[in-house]
């Protein structure tokens, strides 16, 4: 009975280890497809800059840049912060140093274009284009491996939640047994004190977690039936608070999925209204003003 219950307790723990697993896999691929977001914006704000065609347009996608460099820093960072996976935790080091790369690319471009170097400005677009299909795939990456290390935390979950299920159905099965046993053997005394416990075991098992179970207090046998019947309670407790992380994790599971595909049409919408490609460089003679 005992060794039952401890391997239920150790069954209750692998579930939780199992629901954090997958909630921070989950958080830490909407981490990615925010910072893969912030990318293209900073690839949009490039090509707002070479767009320009005034000090005042400059300097508006010049601040579109910052400010898209430190959110996917941002985004960046926390994914790193929470990642347990070796080689995420370098690909996403990675990710963070063609970020920078791209933005001092992206500043001395700005310099390029006020001086009119089409030259320089040829080079530095061929160069931060490299930078941007460079990124984009480690990204994606980054993604499916945060999205499958979740999805085998949750297949773990579900296989352990089941195995819980049998040995409780068990251990409720040998509480009744033993319940009903010493209800034929006991004595009158013993009789009515193991009443009281089964009654309240009827009632735990009916779903009536708030009902209180005698006799735990006592020193005795009967204490020690009432303080099996309260492991059982708490078990109960435990499986309602586990089926609401389940639930809650499921939210966050669909959101993620909305949030990737709120992704992929900002980047169609912005490639549609973009008029000039950000790989393709002003031709000599020419200008951006």
């Amino acid at each position: 009975m005992v060794a039952m219950i401890g391997e239920r307790w150790t069954l209750d723990q692998t579930v939780t280890d199992a629901i954090t697993a997958a909630r921070v896999q989950l958080e830490t691929s909407r981490d990615l497809v925010d910072a893969k977001a912030s990318v293209r914006g900073m690839q949009t704000a490039t090509g707002d800059m070479r767009l320009a065609q005034s000090t005042v347009e400059m300097e508006a996608a010049r601040a579109s840049l910052e400010a898209r460099k430190k959110s996917a820093l941002k985004y960046l960072e926390l994914a790193l912060s929470s990642q347990v996976v070796k080689d995420n935790k370098q690909r996403i080091a990675t990710i963070q140093k063609l970020v920078g790369e791209y933005y001092q690319s992206a500043v001395t471009l700005e310099q390029s274009l006020l001086a009119k170097s089409h030259d320089q400005t040829a080079a530095l677009v061929k160069q931060m284009q490299k930078l941007a299909d460079d990124m984009a795939p480690l990204i994606d990456d980054g993604v499916e491996v945060s999205k499958s290390i979740a999805g085998k935390a949750v297949q773990a979950r579900q296989t352990t939640q089941q195995i819980a299920a049998v040995v409780n159905n068990s251990v409720a099965a040998a509480m009744v047994l033993l319940l009903l046993g010493s209800a034929m053997f006991g004595a009158r005394a013993i009789a009515r004190p193991i009443g009281r416990i089964t009654a309240s075991m009827s009632v735990l098992a009916s779903g009536d977690l708030d009902a209180e179970v005698p006799f735990g207090e006592r020193r005795d046998e009967i204490g020690e039936m009432a303080r099996a019947v309260g492991v059982f309670k708490q078990n109960g407790i435990k499986v309602r608070e586990l089926n609401a992380q389940e639930a809650a994790l499921q939210a966050k599971s669909a959101d993620l999925q909305s949030s990737i595909g709120e992704v992929v049409a900002a980047a169609v919408a912005s490639a549609r209204t973009t008029t000039t490609p950000i790989s393709t460089a002003s031709p000599p003679g020419s200008t951006n003003w």
